[in-house]
């Protein structure tokens, strides 16, 4: 009787076990719900279900979800949607490894679109952008790391981006026009063609970030038609490949563009590249060293520097 009863409740409580594997957990610090994504063991073993699942719970400011990636490389084909009010964490960078199949038209691995005013946090990973050996495809697309748009808000946090295959044809993050606010803490982005981009009316925040050994430009603002855009760079490095060719900092602007971008550089440090602004963009650069390459404007009266040195520590000025 007593072996019968025993026996039961070691099924009783396997049952249980298995509904909890298999459910949304109770989080902590402040998440309403967790999701797991693991190779075994966890909720989910693809992301884009772990965010399907998400959704259905209805996040929102009261009710935020965590979707927990366990370590593993989690390549799909599929787009990770960040929806608002769900954040995703990985186990670590080099830990969790995220990549999306390459696409020839171009698209990007993580999307964060819609719902001004929301949060999402990604943070806690690496995120493999797979490029092109070289560039000789002009029909290929740009592989994008994470994009984001349609008024958009997004902080990432303690995240590499890194090449698969190739470094042509890839980009880290790109802010397109009239987003939120998005924010990089802690993040690295090492040998893409292009490391940040931000378009006429998006807004950016990259703090202790470093964009190293980039193909094309490390850092590039592109002015259009849309509102005004602003970008901050505080306690950052950049570099490029190819230093004599190609942009540390990019700031474009298109044909008939009417809007405007400013660019704040303070306690950065650029190893190498062009440093360049268009008539549309308004800098302010302090206390960084900006390599030996003279600084370019098209506008002389939007161009503030301070407490600018070279790499020997020469006092560089303004044009």
């Amino acid at each position: 009787m007593f072996k019968a009863s025993l026996f039961k409740n070691i099924l009783l409580f396997a049952c249980i076990l298995s509904i909890i594997a298999l459910s949304p957990q109770p989080a902590q610090c402040g998440y309403a719900n967790t999701i797991i994504v693991a190779k075994s063991g966890g909720n989910y073993t693809k992301i884009k279900d772990a965010v399907n699942a998400a959704k259905a719970l209805n996040p929102s400011k009261t009710n935020p979800v965590l979707i927990q990636i366990m370590p593993g490389l989690f390549s799909s084909s599929d787009l990770i949607e960040l929806p608002p009010y769900v954040d995703i964490e990985g186990a670590g960078v080099n830990m969790t490894v995220i990549q999306r199949d390459y696409g020839f038209g171009g698209y990007e691995t993580m999307l964060a679109s819609g719902s001004p005013g929301a949060t999402r946090e990604v943070r806690n990973l690496t995120v493999e952008v797979l490029g092109l050996p070289d560039d000789h495809c002009g029909v290929c697309g740009t592989q994008v790391g994470v994009k984001v748009t349609n008024g958009a808000s997004l902080t990432m946090q303690n995240i590499k981006f890194v090449p698969n295959t190739g470094s042509y044809r890839t980009m880290g993050v790109l802010i397109a026009s009239e987003t939120g606010e998005t924010e990089l803490r802690d993040v690295t982005i090492s040998s893409l063609m292009t490391g940040v981009s931000v378009n006429s009316g998006g807004k950016a925040r990259l703090y202790n970030t470093k964009i190293l050994d980039s193909v094309s430009s490390a850092v590039q603002t592109t002015v259009g038609t849309a509102a005004s855009g602003w970008l901050v760079l505080q306690d950052c490095q950049l570099s490029v490949a190819w230093p004599t060719v190609y942009h540390a900092i990019n700031g474009g602007e298109l044909n008939g563009a009417s809007g405007s971008m400013t660019i704040y550089v303070a306690n950065s440090y650029i190893y190498s590249g062009i440093v360049s602004f268009s008539s549309k963009t308004s800098a302010v650069l302090v206390n960084s060293l900006i390599g030996t390459l003279p600084i370019q404007t098209s506008n002389t009266t939007a161009l503030q520097c301070r407490n600018l040195f070279d790499h020997s520590l020469n006092d560089v000025t303004c044009p």
